[in-house]
């Protein structure tokens, strides 16, 4: 999946429901940058869709951390790339 956020273009590839993995696209070098951290950024993501937030403290939502939401649930899951 191709997501735009803050002027950085990401690329997250969906390895199994909640394992997954984000990319930067270096537009200098023209090549991808495993991401080992999402700085100041959340993701929020399902099984097909997902979106990126830039500076998400100030909707009270977490930096640095991936939000799972199950919709056939009706469940949030939050985690922290920090503690992977």
């Amino acid at each position: 999946m191709l997501l735009s956020c803050d002027g950085k273009l990401l690329v997250v590839f969906f390895k199994h429901t909640k394992l997954l993995e984000v990319y930067m696209i270096d537009f200098s070098t023209m090549s991808h940058v495993k991401l080992e951290t999402l700085g100041d950024l959340a993701l929020f993501f399902s099984q097909h869709k997902c979106h990126a937030l830039g500076n998400p403290g100030k909707w009270r939502y977490g930096r640095n951390c991936v939000y799972f939401i199950n919709t056939i649930a009706a469940e949030c899951e939050v985690y922290s790339w920090c503690n992977n």
